[in-house]
């Protein structure tokens, strides 16, 4: 859109001159206003209303608060077509497609069209008014009439005759400007009428746009509190979510350090058997390398020796003979069963412990 860069009263003076409406584009930064923005600078919309002087205002400057003076700003963004008198056509609230706002500002620039002419007709009338009263002022003072009042007088009587009297005339004179009172008064009543009918449906479209933007405004805010209640309720399922997971991993990490330290146990206690398993195996395996063997000699002495697993009979029997003379050799694989039948016969009071 080609913007007007001056000022509201330069565009208001360019706006007559050229005989075009006036629109004035009131804008924030909202997204309704963005919106618009890109409906006013779309290519069609700057065609289509090339005739019209159109200024914008910010609606965070003193521009927009000079004008909200002379007309009440209740919507942001709005638009204020703008007549001939200074009364607002229309104004345009919120946002709209670049093809509405086409068609909007057409309709009102046929609304200024017809206000021109109307206008127009009453300058008219006022000047045919005025005539006629000059007229008959001079008619009254005894100067001949003008021309065009006595042709008015003519078409009114429907006489032809300039030689009526001059009552007649003064009555004819009398008779035309009370038509032409009653006719300009009439045009007043019916022009401060639709002015009123104008001011009324104005007041009902601001009232309208105002409930509108109450009722977006209140939507917005139930979707707002809609949204944090469903924020704040996703919120909380995350922080239950989390803290099953938190007491899920605690409990698993205690089962495995549970069945860690039980394995340990375990463990220990299988190292310990296991150990004491070798200690007595060892045990038994140191036993049995050794015989601890004690003999009874017939004097009643004793003789005790450990001998190696490993040693024969040869190595007892050397041991008896270096002490004793009761000697006596047996078979390698005699044992000491032998050896005890022996000595029992020679005293019965022998015993052999065998280790």
């Amino acid at each position: 859109m080609k913007w007007f860069t001056g000022g509201i009263p330069q565009a208001i003076k360019v706006a007559k001159d050229r005989g075009t409406l006036f629109v004035v584009y009131i804008y924030g930064s909202d997204e309704m206003s963005l919106e618009m923005n890109q409906s006013w600078e779309n290519d069609e919309v700057t065609v289509a209303l090339s005739d019209v002087v159109a200024i914008r205002i910010d609606g965070s400057t003193e521009d927009s608060k000079h004008f909200s003076q002379i007309y009440p700003i209740v919507v942001i963004p709005a638009t204020y077509c703008i007549g001939e008198n200074g009364v607002p056509l229309e104004v345009i609230g919120g946002a709209l497609k670049p093809e509405e706002l086409i068609t909007r500002i057409k309709k009102v620039q046929e609304m200024h069209a017809a206000q021109k002419l109307s206008l127009s007709g009453g300058a008219t009338n006022s000047s045919s008014t005025r005539q006629v009263t000059s007229a008959n002022q001079d008619t009254v003072q005894g100067e001949s009439p003008g021309p065009s009042a006595m042709q008015e007088e003519q078409g009114a009587a429907g006489d032809p005759s300039t030689s009526a009297p001059l009552e007649e005339k003064q009555a004819r004179a009398k008779e035309l400007i009370e038509r032409k009172r009653i006719e300009k008064e009439q045009q007043e009543f019916e022009k401060a009428r639709e002015e009123e009918i104008k001011r009324r449906k104005l007041g009902q479209d601001l009232l309208k746009l105002k409930s509108t933007q109450q009722e977006i405004q209140m939507k917005e805010l139930k979707d707002q509190m809609k949204k944090e209640k469903d924020d704040e309720k996703k919120a909380r399922e995350r922080v239950k979510q989390q803290i099953a997971k938190d007491r899920e991993d605690r409990a698993k990490k205690f089962d495995a350090e549970k069945q860690e330290r039980e394995k340990q146990l375990e463990d220990k206690k299988k190292e310990k058997l296991l150990q004491q398993q070798a200690e007595a195996a060892a045990e038994e395996a140191r036993k049995s390398e050794t015989a601890r063997i004690q003999v009874r000699l017939p004097d009643g002495s004793s003789l005790t020796h450990t001998f190696p697993s490993t040693d024969t009979f040869r190595c007892l029997y050397s041991l008896v003979a270096e002490v004793s003379p009761y000697t006596h050799t047996f078979p390698s694989t005699d044992t000491f069963r032998c050896l005890y039948s022996l000595v029992a016969e020679v005293s019965p009071y022998t015993h052999i412990p065998v280790h």
